[in-house]
C-alpha cells in the first residue's frame, strides 16, 4: 500500500476528509509508527548489508555503525565466523564464541545547527556551521528538523550531497544533526574477550524506514493492517468511531510478522565454540590396544 491510500483509509475513518488539521495528523502518525514497527523485527524490504574495516585509523572504543540501523541481523568477519551480539555487563570471560557489544558514545550529535537549507525534493543541503566544522561530513548521517528519517551525506564540500531526496518540509535556517546522538558504536571480541582490531565485518541489518510524505510514497511492511490499527487506535477522531482492542493489534502484528521471510541462516548445526560440526573426521579415536 502507499501512503496517500493509507491516509485516505485513516481519515475517511474519522469521516474528516475536509479536516486539513486531522489530515496532517494522520501523516505524522502513519510516519512514527512506521518508523516504530520497522525497530520490532527485521523487515525484509528494508534489509541491506555494510562493511566495516576495524583496522581503521578510525577506530576509537570501536567503530561507528550506520545512523540508520533499526536492527541487526546478524554479522560475520571474512572467515565466515558469526558474532553475536551481548550486553557488556553480560559478557564473561569464560563464554565460548565471538562476541559483540554496541554503546551510544555521545548524548550530542557531531554536528548541529539551526542554519541548514534544503528544498522540497532537495539532493542537497548546505549550512555554514558544517562548511565550518572540521569534522569530515562524507559517509555521516544527517537528520532535518522534526523528521524521523536519515540521510547519507555523499560529498565532502558544500553543498552536500544527500541519499535519498528530502521530501519533508522546505527548510531555511532550519534544525539539524549531523551522526544523531542514537548512533552506535560497536566494538568486537573473541573467545578470550580479546578487543579485535584486526579484520573487516560484514554487518547485516535492516534499516529505519524512509521518509512517507508523498502520496506516492511506498509503505515498506510486509502487511499495512497492524499500521493502520495502530494508527486509528492512537488519534482521537478516530478511536471512538472504530474502537481497536488489544486482542486486534496482537491478531495483525501476528499475520504481518507472519508474512516477513525469516533472515536466512545457514542451517548447519554448530558446536559450543560457534564452529560449524564437520562430519568429514572420525568422531572417536580407536581404543583397541595394541
Amino acid at each position: 500500500m502507499n501512503a496517500g491510500t493509507m491516509i485516505d483509509k485513516i481519515v475517511k475513518t474519522a469521516m474528516r476528509q475536509s479536516d486539513q488539521g486531522v489530515i496532517d495528523n494522520a501523516w505524522l502518525q502513519l510516519r512514527v509508527e512506521a518508523a516504530r514497527i520497522c525497530r520490532i523485527f527485521s523487515v525484509a524490504a528494508l534489509r541491506t548489508t555494510v562493511d566495516i574495516d576495524y583496522t581503521s585509523s578510525d577506530y576509537s572504543s570501536g567503530m561507528i555503525l550506520p545512523s540508520n540501523i533499526a536492527g541487526i541481523d546478524m554479522i560475520r568477519d571474512s572467515d565466515d565466523d558469526e558474532f553475536y551480539e551481548k550486553n557488556r555487563a553480560d559478557i564473561e570471560p569464560d563464554e565460548y564464541g565471538y562476541r559483540f557489544y554496541r554503546d551510544v558514545p555521545s548524548t550530542e550529535g557531531l554536528v548541529t545547527g539551526i542554519d541548514v537549507n534544503i528544498a522540497y525534493g532537495g539532493t542537497s543541503f548546505t549550512s555554514a556551521t558544517l562548511t565550518a566544522s572540521s569534522e569530515e561530513a562524507l559517509g555521516e548521517y544527517v537528520r532535518f528538523g522534526e523528521g524521523l528519517e536519515y540521510y547519507k551525506i555523499t560529498t565532502t564540500d558544500s553543498p552536500f550531497s544527500i541519499e535519498p531526496a528530502y521530501y519533508g518540509e522546505p527548510l531555511v535556517d532550519g534544525d539539524f544533526v549531523v551522526r544523531p546522538p542514537e548512533t552506535n558504536r560497536m566494538v568486537i571480541l573473541d573467545e578470550s574477550e580479546t578487543v579485535l582490531q584486526d579484520r573487516t565485518m560484514t554487518i547485516f541489518y535492516h534499516k529505519t524506514h524512509p521518509g512517507l510524505y508523498r502520496p506516492s510514497d511506498q509503505i515498506l511492511l510486509p502487511d499495512t493492517q497492524y499500521l493502520y490499527l495502530s494508527i486509528i487506535r492512537g488519534m482521537p477522531e478516530t478511536k471512538s468511531r472504530f474502537p481497536v482492542s488489544q486482542a486486534a493489534l496482537k491478531e495483525a502484528k501476528a499475520e504481518m510478522m507472519a508474512m516477513n521471510p525469516s533472515f536466512p541462516r545457514s542451517p548447519n548445526p554448530r558446536d559450543k565454540h560457534n564452529k560449524p560440526f564437520a562430519f568429514n573426521t572420525a568422531m572417536y579415536s580407536d581404543r583397541r590396544s595394541s
